[in-house]
């Protein structure tokens, strides 16, 4: 009974292990499958995954079908996919689906492998199979024997043989009569030898017409080395064999009509070399075509016509011009100038680059030296007649004019038709005919030599004009003798001659007048100054006495007022002496000698540093500046420019004063320049005006009257003066003084 019962379990057992040693024959298949093989649950969770799926999918154990596959595979029948990995690729695989059961519940059972190189490899070998059936050249491939194994549909468009005529066939059915044996043996030669040969035959088609064909043939190995076919890539270039031929031709034609033209002609490279020339351009310059082909447009081409030929050429280059015609100068080669009249044209390729340009050249010296001697003949005659803006009147003997330049018909108010023919006396003032026709019959009598007077023409508007004729008998080429008349217009020289003499006159009433109101004037000032001192004077006076006596009984605003009003009256009376010094001026006679000006300022700086002993200034004053004019007046100059100086340079501890000159050309120039405070050059102009300051008299004290002072002197002196300065960086005055 109890092996009996022992029996069942011991069976058990054995199918226990038999079990396991199945799962693990199943597992060790399924981890060794190149397939990729997955157990899904119905709702997509993955229960297994061998590690072909999770190599090339990524997926897990636990994780969601839908991540990696499409659950959408149809059952039991194979489905392609494209999903993407968890890298990032997307792949093509191929699915095999199927029901089955996991631990008991009901499952899928996944197979796929990944088909993505086999794919990619199918399109390419399909485009490789679009490309040769679509190729708009011939392909053949053959054995190794060279029987054909496979044409084209291009094979068939161009020959006419079907696909079923040739397979199986040789080539030779296309061979013509047209090329020699030997071609053939190199052919076959070449290729089976593992080289490729190309080039060119003549083959026939199928209906018996001839055609020619560029071929390239290679043979095929194994991988072996063996050859296994060739392959042979063919074009039909029966077309361009005919251009050639024509082309050939052309170039014959164009060779014969080039070398025997009637003008010259060359072919000039971009950079200005010449590429070809004709027979009748060498004849032009006495070269050889070799010698031509050695030199550059500019090396043929007279020096001063270079610039202007290599402007047009360089227009050209850039694509500016298509063509332009120039007439210049060539060399010829013992280096006489040539006149040549030359077109050039453009000839660029598809792209519209300069391949080379075409010139044509006519030799057109003997024209231009007639075009030259007729250009310079009327040019002298415009110069001499035509064009003089003197009127010119050509008269016979009987005083007719003959000839009217436009000049003398537009001053009169008449067209050269109008005069023409006329008599010459009906142009002047009737007062004047007989003078003028006896003056212009004496003309007759002594030919060749000139007679010059003055009279009065009338205009056609009625005005008298004032002329000085010229007139000398002369002959014409018919030896006719005629008078050669040349008028001036001095209508407005007379006027102002007359104009002159009336200045002259109001000039003299005038200088009188102000002679008198000079004198006047210097009365006034000096009964004003006289009139005005007295009750300064006294006003002065008074102010001293209320000091002597009442001065401490005086509150200290009194004080002030007192003495504003003692300064006021000293102000005054400086103000009225610099008044009659500066009238003054004008009546002072120069007293003209050498004057050493280094000297003056030399001595005016002393006295500025004792005026104020405690002030450091630092004086440069150049030696040796001397120059001709009155000693007092240039004195009474320095004085006001260095004193300016001195007073405007008063706020700078480190104050810098300077005199010296400059020589230019008709005088000495002389300067001062200072550091101190300076103007505003808009200001400049103003520095000269009597009693105009540009600083308040807090600031700086003046009255406005030394630079005029300067600027009367030194114009007296027949000099200019002039200012330069910026505000906070000082200023210079220079003057010139005739030497």
């Amino acid at each position: 009974m109890t092996d009996e019962v022992k029996h069942p379990d011991a069976k058990i057992d054995q199918l226990r292990q038999q079990l396991e040693i199945c799962e693990t024959r199943w597992l060790d298949i399924m981890s060794a499958s190149p397939h990729g093989i997955l157990i899904a649950s119905p709702v997509g969770a993955i229960l297994y995954a061998n590690s072909a799926a999770s190599d090339t999918l990524g997926c897990r154990v636990g994780g969601n079908l839908a991540e990696c596959l499409d659950l959408a595979a149809v059952p039991h029948l194979p489905t392609e996919a494209r999903p993407t990995t968890v890298d990032g690729r997307t792949i093509t695989v191929e699915i095999w689906k199927i029901a089955t059961e996991w631990e008991g519940e009901q499952a899928w059972f996944i197979a796929f492998h990944d088909v993505t190189e086999r794919k990619r490899n199918d399109q390419e070998l399909r485009k490789l199979s679009r490309a040769v059936l679509d190729s708009p050249s011939i392909v053949i491939i053959t054995d190794a024997d060279g029987t054909i194994e496979f044409v084209n549909p291009k094979f068939t468009a161009v020959t006419g043989y079907t696909s079923d005529e040739v397979v199986g066939r040789n080539p030779r059915i296309l061979k013509s009569d047209r090329m020699p044996p030997e071609l053939y043996r190199d052919l076959w030669r070449t290729i089976t030898s593992g080289r490729e040969w190309r080039g060119e035959m003549i083959n026939r088609k199928k209906n018996g017409e001839y055609y020619w064909e560029f071929a390239a043939i290679a043979p095929i190995t194994d991988k072996s080395g063996k050859i296994t076919n060739f392959v042979a890539v063919t074009e039909e270039i029966t077309e361009r064999k005919r251009m050639e031929g024509s082309i050939r031709e052309s170039e014959e034609r164009f060779r014969a009509t080039f070398d025997q033209a009637a003008v010259g002609i060359a072919h000039v490279a971009p950079d200005g070399r010449l590429l070809r020339v004709n027979r009748k351009l060498c004849d032009i310059l006495c070269h050889t075509e070799e010698e031509m082909i050695s030199l550059s447009v500019a090396e043929i081409t007279h020096p001063d016509d270079v610039a202007a030929s290599m402007e047009q050429f360089i227009l050209l280059q850039e694509g500016k011009l298509t063509d332009y015609t120039l007439e210049k100068r060539y060399l010829r080669k013992d280096g006489s100038p040539v006149w040549v009249n030359i077109t050039v044209s453009a000839v660029s390729d598809d792209t519209g680059k300069l391949r080379f340009s075409m010139g044509v050249v006519e030799d057109i010296t003997v024209r231009k030296r007639a075009e030259e001697s007729l250009r310079y003949s009327e040019a002298r005659f415009q110069t001499l007649y035509r064009d003089n803006p003197t009127m010119i009147v050509t008269l016979d003997a009987d005083l007719f004019m003959l000839d009217v330049n436009p000049a003398c018909a537009a001053q009169l108010g008449f067209t050269i038709g109008e005069l023409e023919g006329e008599s010459v006396l009906s142009l002047f003032h009737e007062d004047d005919r007989p003078l003028v026709a006896v003056q212009l019959k004496d003309c007759l009598k002594s030919p060749h030599e000139a007679h010059r007077w003055q009279f009065r023409k009338v205009h056609r508007n009625g005005n008298v004009l004032w002329v000085e004729e010229t007139a000398q008998a002369v002959y014409d080429l018919k030896g006719n003798i005629n008078i050669l008349v040349v008028c001036q217009d001095i209508t407005e020289r007379k006027r102002s001659e007359e104009a002159i003499k009336a200045l002259n006159h109001q000039l003299k009433e005038r200088a009188a007048e102000l002679e008198s109101a000079n004198r006047e004037l210097e009365a006034f000032n000096y009964t004003i100054a006289h009139d005005l001192r007295k009750p300064l004077t006294n006003i002065n006076g008074y102010c001293q006495i209320i000091r002597d006596f009442c001065f401490r009984n005086l509150d200290d605003q009194c004080r002030d007022y007192l003495d504003e009003i003692y300064e006021g009256t000293l102000g005054m009376n400086q103000l009225i002496d610099t008044l009659l010094d500066f009238s003054r001026l004008a009546a002072v006679e120069l007293h003209r000698e050498r004057v050493d000006l280094s000297a003056l300022a030399h001595q005016v700086a002393a006295d500025l540093k004792l005026s104020a002993p405690g002030r450091t200034a630092t004086f440069r004053i150049a030696e040796g500046v001397s120059v001709e004019g009155d000693a007092k007046l240039l004195r009474i100059v320095l004085v006001n420019l260095l004193g300016n100086a001195w007073k405007y340079t008063g706020q700078r501890e480190d104050a810098l004063i300077e005199f010296g000159q400059n020589t230019a050309t008709g005088g000495t120039e002389c300067y001062v320049r200072d550091n101190g405070s300076g103007f505003a050059m808009e200001n400049a102009e103003k520095l000269f005006l009597p009693f105009h300051r540009l600083h308040c008299d807090e600031e700086f004290a003046g009255f406005g009257v030394g630079l005029a002072t300067v600027e009367r002197i030194i114009r007296r002196h027949g000099g200019t003066i002039h200012a330069e300065g910026e505000p906070g960086r000082g200023a210079i005055f220079r003057f010139t003084l005739p030497e």
